[in-house]
């Protein structure tokens, strides 16, 4: 009986190992939380900033982010990159919570889904993922 604790015990130990990599992300228990607040973008794919997207003449750096969620379900996105001289890119949209889950759908087109985590967001675009903390 003393041998199967153990296992059980190695297998716990494993799993919150596996985790560790991910500290700040694992998904939050308990009650709802309120999503509203401002963001600030702290990987993409999960590669710290800055992040470059593609090369050549199509190709930029992602250097930060801020994103804003409104109580009135309205968001606003301030991206700051290289291409290859600075610009701001500039989204807003509206945005929906189901339990942990959200989605952001913008004017122009853009849309996220994700969920919330224990310090912020894990956001999806199209083509890739999104770390933002508060």
């Amino acid at each position: 009986m003393r041998a199967g604790y153990h296992i059980v015990t190695l297998l716990a130990l494993a799993a919150v190992s596996a985790c560790s990599s991910d500290v700040g992300y694992q998904p939050i228990t308990g009650a709802v939380a309120e999503p509203t607040g401002t963001y600030m973008l702290l990987a993409v794919d999960g590669a710290p900033l800055p992040f470059d997207v593609g090369s050549g003449p199509t190709g930029y750096t992602i250097l930060s982010s801020t994103l804003s969620l409104a109580a009135d379900g309205t968001w606003i996105e301030l991206r700051k990159e290289l291409a290859p001289g600075p610009r701001i890119i500039r989204s807003v949209g509206r945005w929906t919570q189901q339990g942990f889950g959200l989605s952001l759908v913008g004017a122009s087109g853009v849309a996220y889904a994700g969920s919330m985590t224990n310090t912020g967001l894990r956001l999806a675009d199209a083509a890739r993922g999104y770390n933002f903390i508060r």
